[in-house]
């Protein structure tokens, strides 16, 4: 399991819609959306559409996406409204894990840098960058974005 899906597992923050778009950026596999298909049908969800998906390492990625689209519509998620939202539970998952990743020093800066380009430069992460003039470790900006993400999913805004 990846450290990304392991996370919005941890978290309860895997859905629907954050499988899609996992999906279309490559950030989970179908082999862990059967894991994920198969967990809730053992919890007694019944569902043809989840049942399929348990089996999607035998899918096309774009079978994989019409059934998970499908969920969603079935449970009210208008994916569209709900895509700034699931990006922000990627970049928490992406943050989380980079923070706890025992990569060295320098190479959590470098991915650090890729993050915050990945998801589009946002404000609230402008001291993660090793370019910033406030004189803020970007390694404590990291956390200090963690934490305020973490919060923000605590609410139950998702």
């Amino acid at each position: 399991m990846n450290n990304l899906f392991s996370e919005l597992i941890k978290r309860d923050l895997l859905d629907w819609p954050a499988l899609i778009i996992g999906l279309d950026k490559g950030w989970v596999t179908k082999s862990e959306i059967s894991d994920y298909a198969f967990k809730l049908l053992s919890e007694g969800q019944e569902d043809t559409d989840i049942s399929l998906l348990a089996g999607s390492e035998s899918l096309t990625d774009d079978e994989v996406n019409v059934l998970l689209v499908t969920l969603c519509k079935k449970e009210g998620a208008d994916i569209a409204m709900k895509q700034t939202d699931t990006l922000e539970k990627w970049r928490l998952a992406s943050l989380a894990a980079l923070q706890h990743s025992s990569l060295p020093v320098q190479d959590k800066l470098e991915r650090l840098q890729e993050l915050y380009a990945e998801f589009g430069y946002p404000n609230d992460m402008a001291s993660c960058s090793i370019y910033a003039q406030d004189n803020i470790d970007p390694l404590e900006a990291l956390q200090g974005v963690v934490s305020s993400l973490e919060q923000r999913f605590a609410k139950g805004s998702h």
